[in-house]
Formats: structure tokens, sequence, C-alpha cells
């Protein structure tokens, strides 16, 4: 049986995890969302033309991927510009966490779609 729409839109989909951070100690991170995804990509992809990459833009996904025990974001997407102040060790650790957590490397994306061939498909896809 497929999923209702409200067992669709209700669902967490997300993924969580506990990052180690040299100097800083534990930080809990998780995936972000296909809203989140798009805004960032827009924000860099403003400079896709090979110019500089925007200041900030591995903070902003930071921002958008750190969160607390109960899920909660630490920072508002406007709060970016302070994590650009941690060391970038900090900062380089959670963003290359965040983007596998959230199918965003090569690698990531590599591992759905082998995942995907697994996976029974049932029906056409068309609706």
């Amino acid at each position: 049986m497929t999923l209702t729409r409200e067992q669709f839109l209700s669902a967490d989909d997300s993924d969580t995890e506990v990052v180690d951070v040299p100097k800083l100690g534990q930080v809990r991170i998780r995936s972000i969302t296909g809203d989140q995804r798009d805004r960032w990509a827009e924000f860099v992809g403003k400079y896709a033309d090979g110019s500089p990459k925007p200041h900030g833009w591995k903070s902003l996904l930071v921002a958008m991927g750190c969160v607390d025990d109960s899920g909660a974001l630490l920072f508002k997407e406007s709060e970016a510009a302070l994590i650009g102040r941690k060391h970038p060790q900090t900062v380089n650790v959670l963003f290359d966490a965040i983007q596998r957590l959230s199918a965003m490397t090569d690698e990531a994306k590599r591992e759905i779609e082998k995942k995907s061939e697994t996976m029974p498909m049932s029906g056409s896809g068309t609706s």
C-alpha cells in the first residue's frame, strides 16, 4: 500500500548524526530540506559562471543543518555570518558532513543510486 498525502507530508525523512568537531566538541546536524537546498543553491549558483563563490557560502549551509537534541535549528539563516567567525576547520567539518548527509556530494548521490537500483519498483510511476 502506498502512502497517503498526509502520511507523505508528515513523515520525518531527515537524517541526523552527531559530528565530532576538533577544538569544539560534538555538534548535532541533520540533512537539509529540499527548500533549504534550493535556497542555498540559488545563493551559490549566482556565481556559477566561474566567479568566486559568495562570502559565507559554507557558513549558510552550516546554519541550515545544525540542530539541537530536539531537532530545532541552532541558527537562523540570517546568522550565518556568526558561524563564519569560527575556525575554518570547524566550518569545513560541519559543511562536509551536512553535504554528505543531504546527498549533495557525488559519493552520496552514487550511494542513493545504488540503493534505488536494488529497490523493487511498483507501478509505472505515472499518474
